[in-house]
Protein backbone atom coordinates (compact mmCIF):
# COMPACT_ATOMS: atom_id res chain seq x y z
CA UNK A 1 0.00 0.00 0.00
CA UNK A 2 1.10 3.04 -1.04
CA UNK A 3 1.15 6.27 1.09
CA UNK A 4 -1.23 8.25 -1.24
CA UNK A 5 -3.86 4.96 -0.94
CA UNK A 6 -3.59 4.66 3.03
CA UNK A 7 -4.51 8.41 3.26
CA UNK A 8 -7.17 8.20 0.48
CA UNK A 9 -8.22 4.77 2.51
CA UNK A 10 -8.02 6.92 5.86
CA UNK A 11 -10.17 10.50 3.92
CA UNK A 12 -12.70 7.72 3.18
CA UNK A 13 -13.09 5.85 6.20
CA UNK A 14 -13.36 9.49 7.74
CA UNK A 15 -15.94 10.90 5.57
CA UNK A 16 -18.42 7.62 5.16
CA UNK A 17 -17.68 7.49 9.30
CA UNK A 18 -19.03 11.12 9.67
CA UNK A 19 -21.84 11.05 6.92
CA UNK A 20 -23.10 7.59 9.04
CA UNK A 21 -22.60 9.19 12.75
CA UNK A 22 -24.81 12.04 11.15
CA UNK A 23 -27.79 10.57 9.83
CA UNK A 24 -27.79 7.98 12.43
CA UNK A 25 -27.94 10.74 15.13
CA UNK A 26 -30.38 12.77 13.13
CA UNK A 27 -33.03 10.44 11.56
CA UNK A 28 -32.82 7.43 13.77
CA UNK A 29 -34.96 7.04 17.14
CA UNK A 30 -32.72 6.81 20.60
CA UNK A 31 -33.18 3.14 21.20
CA UNK A 32 -32.11 2.20 17.50
CA UNK A 33 -29.07 4.63 17.21
CA UNK A 34 -26.47 2.49 19.27
CA UNK A 35 -27.39 -0.71 17.64
CA UNK A 36 -26.93 1.20 14.15
CA UNK A 37 -23.36 2.70 15.32
CA UNK A 38 -22.41 -0.04 16.46
CA UNK A 39 -22.52 -2.03 12.89
CA UNK A 40 -21.13 0.88 11.46
CA UNK A 41 -18.44 0.67 13.85
CA UNK A 42 -17.93 -2.93 12.85
CA UNK A 43 -18.16 -2.32 9.38
CA UNK A 44 -15.92 0.28 8.80
CA UNK A 45 -13.70 -1.89 11.41
CA UNK A 46 -13.55 -4.44 9.10
CA UNK A 47 -12.78 -2.14 6.19
CA UNK A 48 -9.73 -1.39 8.00
CA UNK A 49 -8.44 -4.61 9.18
CA UNK A 50 -9.09 -6.32 5.72
CA UNK A 51 -6.83 -3.07 4.26
CA UNK A 52 -4.13 -3.64 6.72
CA UNK A 53 -4.26 -7.59 6.67
CA UNK A 54 -5.99 -8.56 3.36
CA UNK A 55 -5.25 -12.49 3.80
CA UNK A 56 -6.91 -12.37 6.98
CA UNK A 57 -9.94 -13.89 5.08
CA UNK A 58 -8.46 -16.78 4.40
CA UNK A 59 -7.70 -18.58 8.14
CA UNK A 60 -10.62 -20.80 9.00
CA UNK A 61 -11.64 -20.98 12.75
CA UNK A 62 -14.14 -24.35 12.28
CA UNK A 63 -12.63 -26.88 10.04
CA UNK A 64 -14.96 -28.21 7.17
CA UNK A 65 -15.14 -31.69 6.33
Amino acid sequence: MTIIGLLLLVLGIICVGSLAYWVITKFFPEPMRMIALGIVGILLLIVVLSAFWPGGADYRIWPIR
